[in-house]
């Protein structure tokens, strides 16, 4: 729900488009997009969750040995592009100075993670 809005804004390419993606998506989700991230204290307990999510996955790639950084081992996976699209995807749709951003640049892994995927994105 974090990036809902702000991939909202900068992907419609028309008016038309907007509207069309402003109606169905409010409908399906019973708020307007603009509401959906949530605010304040709320914000900050997402990004907590999300820095413990990082944990546990950083945890299941610690199980393939202490210099590993990819979920199945030596070489990235299908799952691995999958999870650096959505870290990236995430930094670059909410902006650097975004705290959810920072939570993930700043964990230990996923920034080594990023690093090691960046050759491939």
């Amino acid at each position: 729900p974090i990036i809902v809005y702000p991939l909202f804004k900068i992907s419609c390419m028309d008016e038309a488009d907007a509207e069309y993606i402003r109606r169905t998506r409010e409908a399906w989700f019973g708020k307007k997009l603009e509401d959906m991230a949530p605010k304040g204290e709320a914000f900050m307990a997402t990004c907590q969750s999300f820095g413990a999510s990082l944990d546990a996955i950083a945890g299941h790639v610690a199980a393939n040995g202490t210099d590993s950084v990819f979920i199945a081992g030596d070489a990235p996976c299908h799952v691995d592009t999958a999870i650096a699209s959505t870290l990236i995807l995430t930094i670059k749709v909410i902006g650097e100075e975004n705290e959810l951003a920072k939570v993930i640049m700043g964990h230990e892994w996923a920034a080594k993670y990023i690093q090691a995927m960046s050759k491939w994105t």
